[in-house]
């Protein structure tokens, strides 16, 4: 058919479902759009966290107020693993639980992971108290790591959740006894990887008493806390979490997805294990993460009522349920206003999706006889919906790849965190909804509102279910929107006043806007503006859906929609720019480092910034260059352009040695063992096997690391120990029949040796350390072992 056949076509059947409601009535319905947008898309009280509890509130319940005198004591300074602040923390954290009436322990253990050819181990200590009262059964597993990464205070990840431990326990004891035992867990060297959960769950006896696991932590600076995740059966889980707290914030799309990233709590290694658990997080001000500003003062004590309301409640529920009998079916969840915390069998997905996609296939058909659309411009409608969720979402990413070279502050933080991303993300979206309304005015010349309205229907059923099958957890986000949209859609091809009819399908388009204005939002600040085509292309999908309501507007206000729309993104995305920068509550990050071989007799200062300023200059010199730095150093930082650096004098600093205790030969192979020791301070110590091809069968104290005993597993190529203490470690492992076994060792070491000046440089206040790589000192030595004398040299 041509063009013009689609104009003749259109005529030939007047709509009655996009007919101009009347200019005054328009601008109403446009306002309450955006206002609704705006409201759910974060002032609404439901994605606020909940008020502060007084000190004064009755001894039963958690207070923050109460719980922020731990977290100060906590976050005074930064307590990475091996730390002297970690050994302060944790003999505070010890005090209070024996403050409590409680007996705590400390189980100390060298955990381990594997990663590829890598293995990470720490020398860990957890601390434990278990809240007897029957001492039989399965226990209630309260956890939060108290470890934090160098340079910052860890007031988000994970004070708070230590804090809203030690409160939710002072509350359980001033009340009735749970039926269940509580454990109060809190691990160690969760921050390099999850190690100190990995000993507990491995050699601690209590491991076998888990009924459930619920673990706080946290990223940025505060935020309503959600609970993202849940391992094992959930339904159980999911109806006490909706029974017993009272303002919930969980999504199973949350859950869904997690599962499908890279990423690990703590909660994950029980998981391994096959134990059930939730996490529980807050993740805005992405900024703070991993940096000095993760403080006492910046952190929203909001945010940690929230953690203990969830803690205390689930402690309390699952403390008198029969945990043996946790484990039940998944169930899709999420919150809504008024309703609360919404769930269902997640067995009832697809069949849900069947229905809706039938329901689109009802619609279209009615509409199809009432004319107000026809089966291939549904297709088409549809088709031109996914084209427009590609192409806004390309021309937003695209864009912000220019306006991101204008953010001051984003070639700094490397992980794409701006700070007030929330202005961004509303200037895009804007934009992103001027171009949708000028694309459906467009698209208007050939195809009625209904074809634009299905075929965007028909986009969601498919996609509906597609996650039902693939991905439940999903697909309550594709379905009850659909299912509102179609209502206020069947209501509008009725014969009605145009006011009336706008105003009715505008209120029926309002549940789209309260599942998605969330969602945008939630996205951009899980994944930055670096992937602003997620947010986007969520946001057009949404505005398919709601494109009655639009063409209502747009009838009545023509060109003036996208116009006023596309100015007041451009005004936003200016203003924005316009107060982009540094200063002392939004600091700019900046890093330089120390590295010496001790082997060569040579040292470098060095800094990963995008460039030098004021204060690394003071290290660098005022010519550093970016080429050049010596072969010693390792492969990554010897990349074209990658480091500043200039030469500096070799310093008189402890560096990493290692001995060698025995070693035994047969059959071309032999089996070592060494003794590796690090300087008092070190973070972390890399050993990293130069001349051999890798290791097999390594024990590290005594404890062999799983999956490198058989002849077929990879074989180990570097070892990173986190935390050692003067002690050091002792290694066992084969590996081929070597005269001379030669390490290569480096240790990192919190903080700076004096520059040549002779005074060390103070950072301005609107400056800060660039996170827990930054201001570190890396001793490195390689050294060679003679197997058949075991001497070094």
């Amino acid at each position: 058919m041509t063009s013009g056949e689609g104009r003749l076509s259109t005529e030939q059947h007047p709509e009655r479902i996009a007919e101009p409601p009347g200019r005054a009535m328009a601008v109403v319905l446009l306002l309450v759009l955006i206002s609704a947008a705006i409201w759910w898309g974060g002032l609404a009280p439901s994605m606020q966290p909940p008020p502060v509890v007084a000190e004064s509130a009755p001894e039963s319940e958690f207070s923050a107020e109460r719980a922020r005198h731990h977290l100060r004591e906590i976050t005074r300074q930064p307590r990475p693993v091996g730390s002297e602040a970690h050994d302060l923390t944790r003999d505070y954290l010890l005090n209070q639980l024996r403050g409590l009436g409680l007996a705590p322990e400390v189980q100390r253990a060298t955990g381990m992971r594997r990663f590829g050819s890598s293995v990470w181990s720490a020398d860990a200590v957890n601390i434990m108290a278990r809240i007897e009262v029957s001492g039989e059964g399965r226990a209630v597993v309260l956890m939060a790591h108290y470890d934090s990464v160098p340079n910052s205070p860890g007031a988000n990840d994970a004070g708070n959740g230590v804090s809203a431990i030690l409160e939710t326990a002072r509350a359980l004891l001033s009340g009735p006894p749970p039926e269940n035992d509580v454990i109060l867990l809190i691990t160690d060297a969760e921050e390099v990887g999850l190690l100190g959960a990995k000993a507990f769950v491995d050699e601690h006896p209590w491991a076998a008493d888990i009924g459930i696991v619920l673990n706080v932590e946290g990223r940025g600076k505060g935020g309503p806390v959600h609970m993202f995740r849940t391992a094992g059966g959930n339904g159980n889980m999911i109806r006490m979490l909706g029974r017993t707290v009272p303002r919930p914030s969980a999504e199973s799309l949350s859950s869904a997805v997690f599962g499908l990233m890279p990423n690990d709590t703590d909660l994950t290694v029980f998981e391994q294990a096959g134990h059930a658990g939730m996490d529980f997080a807050n993740v805005h001000g992405l900024t703070h993460y991993h940096s000095p500003m993760d403080s006492y003062e910046r952190a929203d004590p909001r945010s940690l009522q929230q953690h203990g309301e969830y803690l205390l409640n689930l402690a309390r529920g699952f403390g008198n349920e029969d945990l043996a009998s946790l484990g039940s079916p998944e169930r899709v969840y999420f919150t809504a206003p008024v309703f609360g915390l919404i769930h269902y069998p997640a067995a009832w997905a697809l069949p849900l999706a069947v229905l809706m996609a039938l329901a689109v296939v009802a619609a279209a058909w009615r509409a199809r006889k009432r004319a107000v659309a026809s089966p291939g411009r549904v297709v088409v409608g549809a088709v031109a919906l996914i084209a427009m969720m590609a192409l806004l979402p390309v021309l937003s990413a695209y864009s912000w790849g220019l306006i991101r070279m204008q953010v001051p502050e984003y070639p700094w933080f490397g992980n794409g965190a701006v700070y007030h991303s929330t202005w961004y993300l509303a200037a895009f979206c804007l934009l992103a909804a001027a171009g949708f309304v000028m694309l459906v005015a467009g698209l208007r010349r050939w195809l009625r509102v209904g074809d634009l309205f299905l075929g965007a229907a028909l986009v969601w059923a498919v996609l509906g279910l597609v996650a039902s099958w693939w991905l439940p957890g999903a697909s309550y986000l594709l379905l009850w929107p659909l299912l509102f949209a179609l209502a206020g859609f069947a209501f509008a091809a009725r014969r009605f006043s145009p006011a009336v009819g706008a105003g009715v399908v505008t209120l029926c388009v309002l549940p789209v806007i309260v599942f998605y204005a969330q969602m945008v939002v939630e996205i951009e600040v899980a994944m930055t503006l670096d992937m602003i085509g997620a947010p986007i292309a969520l946001l057009v999908m949404a505005l398919g859906l709601m494109v009655v309501t639009i063409e209502h507007i747009r009838s009545a206000l023509r060109w003036a929609l996208p116009t006023g729309l596309a100015l007041a993104g451009v005004a936003i995305l200016v203003a924005a720019l316009w107060q982009a920068g540094f200063d002392d509550n939004r600091k700019k990050p900046n890093s330089v480092e120390y590295i010496a071989d001790l082997s060569a007799g040579e040292a470098a200062w060095y800094s990963m910034d995008p460039e030098p300023d004021e204060w690394t200059r003071q290290y660098l010199g005022p010519e550093p260059v970016q080429d050049g730095l010596p072969e010693w150093a390792p492969a990554y930082l010897r990349e074209p352009d990658r480091a500043w650096h200039r030469p500096a004098e070799l310093v008189d600093l402890d560096a990493p040695d290692a001995r060698l205790i025995g070693v035994e030969s047969s059959r071309g192979e032999s089996e070592y063992r060494i003794h590796v020791t690090a300087p008092t301070g070190a973070y972390a110590t890399v050993i990293d096997f130069a001349q051999l091809s890798g290791v097999r069968s390594l024990s590290i104290n005594g404890r062999e690391v799983p999956g490198t005993g058989e002849a077929e597993s990879e074989p180990v190529e570097t070892i990173i120990h986190y935390g050692m203490d003067e002690a050091g470690v002792e290694l066992q492992f084969t590996a081929e029949d070597s005269d001379e076994l030669e390490l290569v060792l480096r240790s990192n070491i919190p903080g700076l040796p004096t520059p040549e000046s002779g005074s060390v440089p103070q950072r301005p206040a609107s400056m800060m350390a660039a996170g827990p790589s930054a201001d570190r000192t890396r001793m490195q030595r390689t050294v060679r072992l003679d197997t058949s004398r075991g001497q070094a040299r």
